[in-house]
C-alpha cells in the first residue's frame, strides 16, 4: 500500500493546469472513440453507449466498466485475451477470470483467478484496450500464485526506481519503465469457451479495490478451431 501511495504521489506531481488540459484531451479522445464504436455497429450489447453516458454525466465513475472481451488467436497459434474497458479514474490493476464448466451429467464446477496484468501502468487510459497473451487451460492448470507475487514485487520495484527516486514527472513520461514492460508475466490460464459446456467471464478491478461486473468472453469459430487443434481457413 505504501509503495502504491508513493508511486501515485510522484506520478501526480505535475501542475494543475497541465493536469486539467490533459484530462480534457483524454475525455475528448475517449468520447470520439466510443462514438466511433457505436457508429460502426461494434456495440451489439450497448455497453459502449452506456460508457458514453457515464462519461457525459458529470460524475466521476470509480468502478471500471468492461465493454467487450474476446479470445482471439494469431496465425502462429498464440492465444490473446482482448479487453476493452471504460475506467474514468484510470487506475486499472488487473483482471478476474471466472469460468463455469458443465460436464455431460450436468454437474457444474467453477474456476476463479485474479491476475494483476496492469500493475506496471501508473495510469491507464479512460478507454483501455488491453491485449495479453494467455494460455488455453486444457488440463486443469491453475494460476501460480507465488510466481505472480514475485512478478508484482519486481514490477513495483521498477516503478519505485522510476517514479519515486527520480521525482515528479510530467504527462509525457507517465509510461511504465521499460524494465517493467519487459518482465515476462507468468502464465494467464483461460479455458476455451464452448457452447453448453464452458462459459468464460471476465471482470476488471482497480488499485482501489473496485471491481466491475463480469462480461462473457467472445470467441470466433476460427479461433475456437485453432485453439482446439482443428483446421479451418481464416475468414
Amino acid at each position: 500500500m505504501l509503495l502504491t501511495t508513493l508511486i501515485v504521489a510522484a506520478c501526480l506531481g505535475c501542475r494543475p493546469n497541465k493536469q486539467s488540459k490533459a484530462r480534457d484531451a483524454a475525455i475528448m479522445h475517449t468520447r470520439a472513440s466510443l462514438e466511433r464504436i457505436i457508429e460502426e455497429n461494434r456495440d451489439p450489447k450497448g455497453r459502449a453507449k452506456e460508457a458514453l453516458a457515464k462519461l457525459d454525466d458529470g460524475i466521476m465513475d470509480y468502478v471500471p466498466f468492461p465493454i467487450h472481451a474476446a479470445l482471439r488467436c494469431k496465425d502462429s497459434g498464440e492465444a490473446l485475451l482482448i479487453l476493452e474497458c471504460f475506467d474514468e479514474d484510470r487506475d486499472l490493476r488487473g483482471i478476474h477470470i471466472w469460468e463455469k464448466h458443465t460436464d455431460p451429467n450436468g454437474a457444474v464446477t467453477t474456476i476463479e483467478e485474479y491476475y494483476p496484468v496492469y500493475v506496471a501502468w501508473p495510469e491507464t487510459l479512460i478507454l483501455w484496450r488491453g491485449v495479453v497473451s494467455v494460455e488455453p487451460r486444457n488440463a486443469n492448470q491453475r494460476k501460480d500464485e507465488d510466481a505472480w507475487k514475485d512478478y508484482v514485487i519486481l514490477v513495483l520495484e521498477d516503478l519505485v526506481r522510476k517514479f519515486v527516486y527520480k521525482g515528479p514527472v510530467d504527462e509525457r513520461e507517465k509510461l511504465p519503465p521499460t524494465e517493467a514492460l519487459n518482465r515476462k508475466m507468468p502464465p494467464i490460464w483461460i479455458s476455451v469457451p464452448e457452447a453448453n459446456r464452458v462459459a468464460v467471464f471476465v471482470s476488471v478491478y482497480d488499485s482501489a479495490g473496485h471491481e466491475s461486473g463480469g462480461i462473457e468472453v467472445d470467441i470466433s469459430p476460427w479461433t475456437y478451431d485453432m485453439l482446439k487443434g482443428k483446421n479451418r481457413s481464416k475468414p
